[in-house]
């Protein structure tokens, strides 16, 4: 057990009244009869003498940052509870100056852009290459990194996603090396790609490296995505030489909660403690089975759907890796079906949009589990009614709406019109996207043209949920 656990734990034992919030006061009430809730209440405190500071840190706390970067092999690290949102924003924010310029990558999540409209920062695009046969966005190309620094000596920062959701993994060295020559710093937000650096073998076989080792200033991960943690946890990396440690910290204390929760930060800690103790074992065991996984798929040969491999991925459309854990399924104008039928059969996946269904795996997942993703899909393949041919084109539009105006001015401006009308030449005022991923269609500021009125259509008519924010 780890010593941060230790002392919630003796301490939530001590006769020791808290006349302090929260205000369960670690109890249960007799009607709740010790019910798990009632359980995690009683390890639950505030920053009480002893117990450290998320937002000063010189003890235990301190201590579990050290310890993360040193199994991560980062300079520094921060702990975040308020998870990988929280990270990015305060990362952006350290590294653009308000009102200053960001070059970013377009497939961003939504909490960057959000970064971007508090600071009233003006915004360049990276466009991921798009494989086009598999509706897929791949990862985001060096020499266009590199072609949009030399034509705009503004930029101060460089941000990327990577991996992907569905598990593209975009050239991090190569980037690194040219936006270091600018003298600026990349941020890489890695939340889908804690575990990255992490698998032994893998990660040599199937280049899984994680941007901490490969360069980025900045490097944001969702320990709760891919590893053992509670969800909202999370970890900021940093390398202090390009980066303005006190101005990030400053950053991180605004976007984190003032009152960090001890149960996140305690699901933290064992997350430490097994990979610390047990990441040999547990990601030996993953490989085997994740492995025969794919070699599992190969032999089902299916007919008419199709898993995304590393060996068709890696080394086109600008991607440098594959990360295996993600398994995207891709069935052309089918992802509802698909998706509505492993639910019936006991299978929850992590999302679905109109061509892909896609499955988060990790070193927790159980033979049995992979097993009954096999059953499931093999049983999808045979049906009579053959749900698509993988052979299509998808015709799909990824839109590159023109910006009249920042998003701070965007949002800010009188608001002339509902999106119930939405139409051409509109000014958007919203973040228009699918969630998940929360990777926004158009931003405040962005003129809606065919193509994007076209791509929200098609979301649409498959089924796909849209959020307006």
């Amino acid at each position: 057990m780890s010593n941060f656990i230790d002392r919630l734990t003796e301490y939530s034992g001590s006769a020791v009244y808290p006349m302090h919030m929260p205000g369960h006061k670690r109890r249960s009430l007799d009607f709740e009869n010790d019910d798990a809730i009632a359980r995690i209440r009683s390890l639950d405190i505030t920053e009480i003498e002893g117990f450290d500071n998320l937002h000063n840190p010189k003890g235990m706390i301190l201590k579990m940052q050290q310890r993360a970067a040193e199994i991560f092999d980062a300079k520094k690290t921060c702990i975040l509870v308020n998870g990988s949102t929280c990270g990015v924003m305060a990362a952006i924010s350290a590294c653009v100056r308000r009102g200053g310029k960001l070059l970013m990558a377009r497939n961003s999540h939504k909490c960057a852009y959000n970064a971007a409209y508090l600071g009233a920062l003006n915004t360049a695009y990276l466009y991921p290459r798009i494989n086009k046969t598999l509706a897929l966005n791949g990862g985001i190309a060096p020499w266009d990194v590199q072609k949009a620094l030399d034509e705009d000596p503004d930029i101060e920062a460089v941000f990327i996603t990577s991996p992907t959701y569905e598990g593209v993994i975009s050239d991090i060295k190569a980037i690194a090396d040219i936006v270091h020559e600018k003298d600026i710093p990349l941020i890489v937000d890695e939340a889908h790609g804690a575990h990255l650096g992490l698998y032994g073998p893998l990660t040599q076989k199937y280049g899984m490296e994680s941007a901490i080792k490969l360069g980025a200033d900045i490097v944001i991960q969702s320990l709760h995505k891919t590893l053992p943690s509670f969800t909202q946890t999370a970890l900021v990396h940093y390398d202090p030489e390009l980066i303005d440690e006190k101005r990030l910290k400053r950053y991180l204390s605004m976007y984190q909660s003032s009152s960090p929760s001890y149960i996140l930060m305690a699901g933290i800690d064992r997350c430490l403690d097994i990979l610390e103790n047990h990441k040999t074992e547990l990601f030996e065991k993953y490989a085997e089975r994740i492995e025969s996984f794919y070699r599992v798929v190969k032999e089902e040969n299916f007919a008419n759907l199709h898993i995304l491999t590393p060996e068709e991925i890696t080394g086109n459309f600008a991607a440098k890796a594959l990360d295996i854990s993600k398994i995207t399924i891709y069935v052309p104008q089918n992802g509802r079906d698909l998706y509505e039928e492993m639910r019936k059969n006991g299978i929850e996946p992590e999302m679905f949009d109109v061509d892909h269904v896609l499955c988060i795996t990790g070193i927790m997942d159980t033979a049995e589990g992979f097993d009954k993703l096999i059953s499931v899909l093999r049983d999808y393949d045979k049906k009579p009614e053959k749900p698509g041919d993988i052979t299509e084109k998808t015709d799909v539009v990824w839109p590159k709406p023109r910006a009249v105006m920042n998003m701070a001015q965007a949002v800010d401006m009188e608001s002339v019109q509902q999106p119930s009308k939405w139409d051409k030449d509109y000014v958007c005022q919203d973040f228009v996207m699918a969630y998940p991923p929360g990777i926004p269609l158009i931003v405040p500021g962005e003129v809606f043209d065919q193509d994007v009125l076209e791509a929200i259509d098609r979301l649409r008519d498959g089924g796909v949920q849209l959020i307006y924010s």
